[in-house]
């Protein structure tokens, strides 16, 4: 019968580099990354690259000094969250090679004076819809992605502002900026 390893004792071993310590990643944590990668339009190739640049990710975390685990988290739940959040940022490279390569395979090249005033009018319109959309939400978001996003006052600064505390402040902005995302798409 194995011995379960406790959270720390593995951090431990991964920091001292333990073959063990890596063998109980794999064996504890690949299979959930697999499932996430291919029930998101990857394959088993994906997944092993995925899990392999985790695992470079975690020991990176793990080799800062200011490195601790919450009380509450887990090192499953933390291995999850870096290999999800590294398949999410490959498929959004992906998606903008593709748009790249879509747009450098038109015939029609345009001049640099064109792209700027393109590119241009493409971020007036972009702002221009936020504006609108912002104007369309409560007075609170409106406030709080105003001072966050167009003023660049930090969150802790903000929690004063709006007398509430630094996390509620963190969670009612990702809150806010989820619902202008999705009225924006």
């Amino acid at each position: 019968m194995a011995v379960q390893q406790s959270d720390t004792e593995i951090i431990a071993g991964l920091k001292s580099e333990e073959s063990w310590a890596f063998r109980h990643l794999y064996e504890n944590f690949f299979s959930m990354v697999e499932t996430y990668v291919k029930r998101n339009r990857g394959n088993l190739d994906d997944a092993k690259d995925i899990f392999q640049e985790a695992i470079i990710a975690l020991i990176k975390m793990l080799a800062r000094e200011s490195f601790i685990l919450q009380q509450n988290t887990k090192l499953s739940t933390l291995f999850y969250a870096i290999a999800k959040r590294l398949w999410l940022l490959k498929l959004r490279s992906q998606r903008m090679d593709i748009i790249n390569s879509d747009i450098s395979d038109m015939t029609y090249q345009f001049s640099e004076d064109e792209d700027l005033l393109l590119e241009k009018k493409v971020k007036e319109e972009r702002h221009n819809i936020i504006i609108a959309k912002l104007k369309l939400m409560g007075e609170e978001c409106r406030k709080l992605l105003d001072l966050y996003y167009f003023k660049k006052i930090k969150l802790k600064e903000i929690a004063k502002i709006m007398s509430y505390s630094e996390g509620f402040v963190r969670v009612k902005k990702n809150r806010c900026m989820n619902e202008l995302k999705s009225m924006i798409k």
